[in-house]
């Protein structure tokens, strides 16, 4: 999960990961095995990650995300995130495999637009 996150987040800046590695003080060799889950980092690299990115290291860890996703601006984040939501998938009626990379992503985006609205009415309760 920690992998797959860091890439998300690093793709969505368009960011290599040579780029990051510089940005973090890190190799880039270390970046790609986060990424690929064969390496894990310590606390103060995983809270560096998190501040850089500005998402809490629980949101980097997978667990219930402080800081959810405001804008989508790669296809393959925005499918995994339609994918997570079975309702909209249940009762949508269409095939979201045949959606091009920009409907996904702009599909997506309002997802996010949606809910946002609708979360203000129940916010302070």
């Amino acid at each position: 999960m920690f992998g797959q996150n860091l890439k998300n987040l690093r793709t969505s800046k368009n960011l290599s990961q040579s780029k990051l590695s510089k940005i973090l003080g890190i190799s880039s060799s270390t970046i790609g095995m986060y990424e690929q889950g064969r390496r894990f980092p310590d606390q103060t690299t995983l809270t560096k990650i998190a501040d850089y990115f500005d998402v809490s290291t629980d949101y980097l860890l997978g667990r219930n995300p402080k800081n959810p996703p405001t804008e989508f601006k790669d296809a393959k984040a925005a499918m995994e995130f339609i994918l997570k939501l079975p309702t909209v998938m249940a009762y949508g009626g269409y095939d979201a495999t045949k959606l091009s990379d920009e409907e996904i992503i702009e599909f997506a985006n309002e997802l996010l637009h949606q809910i946002e609205i609708i979360s203000y009415k129940y916010k302070n309760k």
